[in-house]
């Protein structure tokens, strides 16, 4: 919504600066198959993911008519991982929005050890963002735009700051990123560097980032709703300055030109966010993860996003899950393996409860008190020798068979060795195996 206000508002400058050739941006061919190089996993840390192209039985024939699919990211304090995804579709016939938000902690099928959405685009640039993308929703967008945090701040400052009703009280301090967030929960005019946090902060939230993603999806309706008020026609040409410096798009002015225009059509209601169906509290390994609910995303995928009139299906898609029963991938390969995770538990020394725990022992029914059948009425487990010998209670000595001395019992000697005067005496380690007692040698008298 940050670079949809931005675009309407820059529409009349550029028009009449500019003479702009004013159409719709062209749409992103269907991946060609298994040797499209726009699905290749070219990054180093990704050798291990061997998806190799979303085969859409598609071509340029099979689109929707006047149907425009959008990729929207803006990056945290470093400019490297993204944590603000969303991905959209314009209707231009219907002349409706959908946007829906990527969580951030999104699983995705590589072999990083974190395998999270949010660090595709420091991984591979806009590239790897779109090739991951793809996998989740099946085909590339159209266009895309990822906006860094300066020029979000810089664009609330050129309108005059923003009216927001801040729904919750944010205080938080990182001092590694420069970031203090100090808003009291209530109506207020904001700064850019303030709603730059009402953008940021999750930790006040039950759900920490789906609570985030609420807001965010709300705070810019509101400012898409202030940056196209008519006080902001004169400051048109600094909003174009702001995105021209900040913004990473492969939007020309004219693409732009024709998006604004169309936005400036739609009636109430046209605009409409989601979420990503998913379950937000998964964990492998003792790491959390968003993990995506399949089929109510495909569903979600086909109702509003997708550009094609075939439908997108699991085949069409790589997407790993994370159920009770396990990891799931579409592809039926999990790139990396399931060893490849990062062990959040080996890490922070945290006990890991989906370690193997040692086996209960096994009661006989008939036998509660383990009595030894060899010896009635003998608690414990008895011990009767190999091949003959005599059986004894637990923790006394234990005559070998074939003659010979007793020795201490519960001790083993390595096999083949025998003491050197040929006797076992008190003290001296015993055979525990029957084949190790075939050497055995009565003593000479």
């Amino acid at each position: 919504m940050i670079i949809l206000g931005v675009i309407i508002a820059i529409i009349i400058v550029v028009v009449v600066v500019l003479a702009v050739n004013v159409k719709p941006p062209a749409p992103t061919p269907p991946p060609g198959g298994p040797g499209d190089q726009m699905h290749q996993d070219e990054t180093p840390d990704d050798e291990g993911d061997d998806f190799t192209g979303i085969a859409l039985d598609v071509d340029g024939a099979n689109r929707k008519d006047g149907f425009y699919t959008f990729l929207i990211a803006g990056t945290d304090q470093s400019g490297g991982n993204t944590d603000t995804i969303m991905v959209g579709a314009y209707d231009s016939i219907n002349k409706k929005i959908n946007i829906v938000s990527i969580p951030r902690d999104t699983l995705v099928n590589t072999n990083w050890s974190v395998k999270k959405i949010n660090a595709a685009y420091s991984r591979g640039g806009i590239d790897g963002l779109k090739k991951e993308i793809s996998k989740i929703m099946g085909f590339v967008p159209d266009s895309y735009a990822v906006i860094n945090l300066q020029a979000f701040e810089e664009l609330v400052d050129a309108i005059g700051g923003v009216y927001y009703d801040v729904p919750v009280d944010m205080h938080y301090k990182d001092p590694t990123q420069d970031l203090v967030i100090d808003l009291n929960k209530g109506p207020q005019q904001l700064t850019g560097k303030q709603a730059l946090g009402v953008m940021r902060f999750r930790s006040g939230y039950r759900d920490a980032d789906i609570g985030r993603i609420n807001t965010q999806q709300d705070f810019l309706m509101t400012l898409a709703d202030q940056v196209l008020s008519v006080g902001n026609v004169t400051k048109i040409k600094e909003i174009a300055d702001i995105f021209s410096k900040h913004v990473e798009t492969n939007m020309l002015w004219g693409n732009m030109v024709w998006y604004g225009t169309e936005f400036l059509k739609l009636g109430d209601g046209a605009i409409q966010f989601h979420q990503l169906p998913a379950d937000t509290l998964a964990t492998i390994r003792g790491g959390s993860y968003v993990s995506i609910y399949l089929n109510e995303w495909l569903e979600m995928v086909n109702t509003m996003l997708n550009p094609y009139e075939k439908e997108i299906t699991t085949a069409d898609v790589n997407i790993l899950t994370k159920t009770k029963s396990g990891l799931h991938s579409t592809t039926g390969n999990i790139a990396g393996g399931e060893d490849s995770f990062l062990n959040y538990y080996e890490l922070t020394g945290r006990p890991d409860p989906e370690a193997q725990q040692p086996e209960e022992p096994i009661v006989d029914p008939e036998n509660p008190e383990g009595t030894d059948p060899a010896v009635p009425g003998t608690p414990g487990e008895g011990t009767t020798p190999p091949e003959g010998g005599t059986t004894t209670d637990p923790g006394t000595e234990v005559t070998p068979p074939e003659g010979g001395e007793t020795t201490d019992p519960g001790t083993e000697l390595p096999p083949g060795e025998i003491p050197p005067d040929g006797i076992l005496t008190p003290g001296e380690e015993v055979w525990t195996s029957p084949s190790d007692l075939e050497t055995y040698e009565e003593p000479a008298a």
